[in-house]
């Protein structure tokens, strides 16, 4: 499954109760949202997982997905997504290779305890395998925003675009993703997530999914999730992944 872009939608669901402390990882995997929520200054926080995803005829698996956080202070963090190891196996064989490098800068221009807004700048660098990358520079841009409905509930909603490419061709990418996270008592979070996004061509694709992750020892994380395409997305045959993580904070 290759997630470009998103047709720019404010959704209803959505949620993330954020709120960091310095003590206490806060990881953004497995939910294709991101929340205004920092890793504190002067930390460090690795995420890391693997997938397995089957699109139409075609499916594969992601091993890696490691993500690098740093906190430079109570309103900027920097962050690198390390290539992960893909594997694509389709109707003409078989593909494997790194994906390309992501380094990203989010920003918190307002936090509070009802409502917290951010802005994540992107750029994808030509550093993966020509086979399973595109292998081009591709900057975007994400509008976050967060609202706490109750105590254990809030809603994190993300409209975003960049100017990516296809097959070599570079074309315009939209999308929205809403999420609902609620946080339950032993250390147990759920979410469920709506996210769509518009390809090169073809229909908006529209997917739905859920999770589950678990706080140990405050500093460490372990997640799991599934996903799967809602009607009219276009794909002949099964859409679907799922997943498994952990996150530690430094």
């Amino acid at each position: 499954m290759r997630l470009t872009v998103v047709m720019p939608i404010v959704l209803i669901w959505s949620s993330l109760a954020y709120g960091q402390d310095n003590d206490t990882v806060s990881p953004e995997r497995p939910r294709f949202s991101s929340s205004s929520d920092l890793v504190p200054g002067g930390h460090i926080q690795l995420e890391g997982g693997s997938s397995r995803v089957r699109y139409g005829k075609s499916s594969g698996y992601h091993a890696g997905e490691v993500l690098i956080r740093f906190g430079l202070s109570d309103r900027i963090e920097m962050r690198a997504a390390v290539p992960s190891y893909i594997v694509v196996s389709g109707p003409v064989g078989r593909v494997s290779g790194a994906s390309d490098t992501l380094v990203e800068s989010k920003i918190r221009f307002r936090s509070g305890d009802r409502a917290s807004f951010g802005v994540l700048a992107s750029a994808v660098l030509p550093s993966g395998t020509l086979r399973v990358a595109e292998h081009t520079f591709q900057p975007g841009a994400t509008l976050i925003s967060d609202l706490k409905l109750r105590k254990f509930v809030g809603v994190t909603t993300n409209v975003g675009y960049s100017r990516a490419t296809k097959n070599g061709q570079r074309y315009n990418y939209t999308y929205a993703v809403s999420t609902i996270n609620v946080t339950l008592q032993g250390n147990m979070s759920v979410f469920t997530e709506v996210y769509i996004y518009h390809q090169q061509t073809g229909p908006v694709q529209k997917y739905v999914a859920t999770g589950v992750a678990w706080t140990l020892a405050k500093r460490t994380a372990f997640d799991i999730n599934a996903g799967v395409g809602l009607p009219h997305n276009g794909v002949h045959g099964p859409d679907h992944y799922f997943g498994i993580g952990i996150s530690h904070l430094f």
